[in-house]
């Protein structure tokens, strides 16, 4: 399998590592079903494992791969040091160390002093532009513009916003009843790509719907919204229209479906349902589950992320 190089890991791929821990596969069998290189996982596990107890007594066996007691079978009543690997703690300390290091100010006082000595005049009183003063002075600027303009906002340098003058001229977008909010990732577990294989290889016969939603032009932010809904078995497709591209609204499409169609015609329909990573997609138990009963009715999928084909 193709090694995958300077990719970070996922969440998915987190719960894969700890899923083949469980299972004793090694960093070599979990790297080729990821498609990274062993050291990676490596990395990762000794990285992120965490102290389940509070035992003075070491364990050898943490000291060698797999560093972990996931596959241990003393694990329940050993009293040495344990380490256990969990997606769910790894993920949020990896998100800890992104958002830290992506915070931090990576620009020292005599480069302020220098900026603001002899580009922030050129920019203030001659109205030179972000793109000139990059091309005069690289040697200054030892940082993208994406950070220039970052360190502008934090007011580090004497430069503002209003001596920008494209920054001045931009109109204030119009509002929309538009919200984007982050996906959980949990919701996802049970729900990836490899259980929608593993479910069809059990189900080869399964009634599948592939879903999807299509934005116009100016739908975007904002606009109506197309929710498609192809039955691949029938190659037939339904269209609805949303006033937006929010969970709300798909919802209440499976929740007049559900009605219209009956349970029964409905679970034999929509067996499967699979789909995108959008945030419109976020709330399967509400298009799987049978409100009135609690029962399963449907059994929703995700695509691999940026694999939507």
């Amino acid at each position: 399998m193709k090694v995958k190089k300077y990719k970070h890991l996922s969440f998915e791929d987190r719960c894969v590592i700890e899923e083949f821990l469980n299972y004793g596969y090694n960093f070599t069998q979990i790297g080729n079903r990821l498609g990274k290189d062993r050291t990676t996982i490596s990395d990762e596990v000794r990285k992120h494992r965490f102290l389940r107890n509070t035992s003075n007594v070491p364990c050898p066996l943490t000291d060698k791969p797999p560093y972990v007691c996931n596959n241990c079978s003393k694990k329940n009543y050993c009293t040495k040091i344990k380490y256990t690997y969990n997606h769910d703690i790894a993920y949020n300390d990896y998100m800890k160390t992104l958002i830290n290091s992506r915070s931090h100010i990576k620009i020292t006082r005599d480069q302020i002093d220098s900026i603001n000595d002899i580009i922030s005049p050129l920019m203030i009183h001659k109205h030179h532009s972000v793109n000139q003063v990059f091309i005069e002075y690289p040697n200054l600027l030892p940082f993208s513009k994406s950070t220039f303009y970052k360190y502008i906002d934090l007011g580090i340098l004497n430069v503002k916003n209003i001596d920008l003058a494209r920054r001045v001229k931009f109109k204030v977008k119009k509002e929309y009843e538009y919200t984007r909010t982050k996906t959980n990732p949990r919701i996802k577990i049970g729900r990836f790509y490899t259980d929608f294989k593993d479910y069809l290889e059990y189900n080869p016969n399964a009634s599948i719907v592939e879903m999807d939603t299509v934005i116009g032009t100016s739908g975007g932010k904002g606009g109506k919204c197309l929710l498609t809904l192809l039955f691949r078995k029938y190659n037939f497709m339904l269209i609805y229209l949303l006033p937006y591209k929010q969970s709300k609204y798909v919802i209440e499409v499976f929740n007049n479906l559900k009605r219209d169609l009956g349970i029964d015609e409905f679970k034999r329909l929509f067996e499967v349902i699979l789909t995108d990573n959008g945030t419109e997609f976020s709330d399967p138990d509400s298009i799987e589950i049978d409100m009135d009963t609690g029962d399963k009715v449907s059994n929703l999928f995700y695509c691999d992320p940026s694999c939507s084909w």
